[in-house]
C-alpha cells in the first residue's frame, strides 16, 4: 500500500494536520494574491497599505509551517534504513510535478510577455522554478529531502545540534546586512535551503525527540500570549523598516527575524492545540488541506485570472479588503474545481503523478 501523499511526505491520516493545512493554503492565496504596494504612498485610500502591512505580518506563517510539517511527517523509519530508493521515489514525487508546473509558468510568461525572449533567462526561470513565485517552496523542500538522512542521523546521535539551530539564524543575519547594504535584499534569497532549514529541523527533532511544551503550565494561555507578543514584534518591525527607508517588500518579507519568531510561536501553539481539537466542526477546511497541494501549484493561474477579468472593471480596485476576498472566493473555488475535473479525466493516480494533483 502507498503510504505517501503526492507532495512525496508520508501520508497524514490526522485530519487535524490537514485542517492546519487548509489554513496555511488559504494564507498562501492571499499572501500572492493583490497587495497594497500601490497604495504606500497615495493621498486618497493610504488606509489600504497600512491594512495590507498588518495583514501580511498575521499570515506570513503558511510556509514556514509546510516545512514544519515536511519534516514532521518525513519517513524516518524507511530513511534510517538506508534505502535509497524511499529517497528516489520522494524525489521523484516531487521533482515530476514540479518541472511539468515550471514549464506551464514559464510558457505563460512567454506568451504574456511583449518582448522578444531571452532564451537563457526562460531556461534559467524553468530549471529553478522562477517563473512563478510558489515554485520555490518545492525546489527548497527538494534539498531538503536530500539532506533528510544526514539529518536524522545527527539527532539520533544528538551531534552537531546546536550548530543545525543556528544555520537559519547566521542566515538571516546576512539577509539584514545584505540588505542594510545594498538597500534591499539579494535576489533568489528564498531558493538555498537556509532561511527554511530551521522549522524542516525542528520538524524532524519533533518527529524523533517528541514535542516538549515550551510552558509548563498555562500552556494555551501563555502560547496565546507568545503568539500575539511575536505578532506585535513583526508589525513594529515592519513599520520599522519602512520608517527607516527599507523597501515595502522588505517590511512585509516572510523572511525576517520576527516573521520567524512568529512562525515558531504559530507551530508551538498548533501542538498545544492539538489534543483539544475538535475536528468535525472543521470539514471544509480539512477538504481544503486534502488538495493543498495541489492548490499550491494551480492557484496562482486563477490570481492571474482574476486579475485579467477584474482588469476591465475596476470597480473594486481602492477597497483592497473586499477585492482580496472576491478574488479569494474565486480563486479557492476554480482551483477545487479545476484539481476535481483534472483528477476525473486523468485518473487520481497520472493527476498526483504529474500534477500534483
Amino acid at each position: 500500500m502507498n503510504n505517501e501523499n503526492a507532495s512525496g511526505l508520508k501520508k497524514t491520516v490526522d485530519p487535524y494536520w490537514q485542517f492546519v493545512r487548509g489554513i496555511c493554503i488559504i494564507f498562501v492565496i492571499l499572501i500572492h494574491g493583490k497587495d497594497g504596494l500601490k497604495f504606500e504612498n497615495a493621498l486618497a485610500g493610504s488606509w489600504n497599505f497600512d491594512y495590507w502591512l498588518v495583514l501580511r505580518q498575521v499570515i506570513n506563517f503558511p510556509v514556514a509551517v509546510f516545512f514544519f510539517l515536511a519534516g514532521y511527517f518525513s519517513n524516518v523509519d524507511e530513511t534510517k534504513q538506508k534505502n535509497p530508493r524511499h529517497i528516489l521515489k520522494r524525489l521523484e514525487r516531487l521533482v515530476i510535478p514540479f518541472y511539468i508546473w515550471s514549464l506551464i509558468y514559464t510558457l505563460i510568461n512567454v506568451v504574456k510577455s511583449r518582448e522578444k525572449m531571452d532564451i537563457g533567462k526562460t531556461v534559467v526561470d524553468f530549471l529553478f522554478g522562477l517563473s512563478a513565485s510558489p515554485l520555490y517552496y518545492v525546489f527548497v523542500l527538494v534539498q531538503l529531502v536530500l539532506l533528510t538522512p544526514i539529518l536524522i542521523k545527527l539527532i539520533n546521535r544528538n551531534k552537531g545540534i546546536t550548530i543545525l539551530f543556528l544555520i537559519t539564524p547566521v542566515y538571516l543575519v546576512f539577509i539584514y546586512i545584505y540588505t542594510i547594504a545594498f538597500d534591499g535584499q539579494p535576489d533568489l534569497y528564498r531558493l538555498p535551503f537556509l532561511p527554511w532549514f530551521l522549522f524542516f529541523f525542528i520538524g524532524i527533532r519533533m518527529k524523533i525527540r517528541g514535542y516538549k511544551p515550551i510552558f509548563k503550565t498555562r500552556q494555551l494561555t501563555y502560547s496565546i500570549i507568545f503568539c500575539i507578543i511575536t505578532l506585535g514584534l513583526s508589525i513594529a518591525e515592519g513599520y520599522g523598516l519602512i520608517l527607516a527607508g527599507y523597501p515595502s517588500g522588505f517590511a512585509s518579507s516572510q523572511i525576517k527575524g520576527s516573521t520567524f519568531l512568529f512562525a515558531l510561536s504559530i507551530i508551538n501553539l498548533l501542538m498545544v492545540i492539538k489534543p483539544r481539537f475538535e475536528t468535525h466542526k472543521v470539514r471544509m477546511l480539512i477538504k481544503i488541506g486534502d488538495h493543498s497541494y495541489g492548490i499550491y501549484y494551480v492557484h496562482l493561474i486563477w490570481i492571474m485570472t482574476f486579475e485579467w477579468i477584474t482588469s476591465f472593471f475596476p470597480v473594486l480596485d481602492n477597497i483592497l479588503p473586499l477585492f482580496q476576498l472576491v478574488q479569494f472566493l474565486f480563486t479557492i473555488t476554480m482551483s477545487m474545481m479545476s484539481i476535481l475535473i483534472v483528477r476525473k479525466f486523468l485518473g487520481e493516480k497520472s493527476a498526483r503523478k504529474y500534477l500534483g494533483f
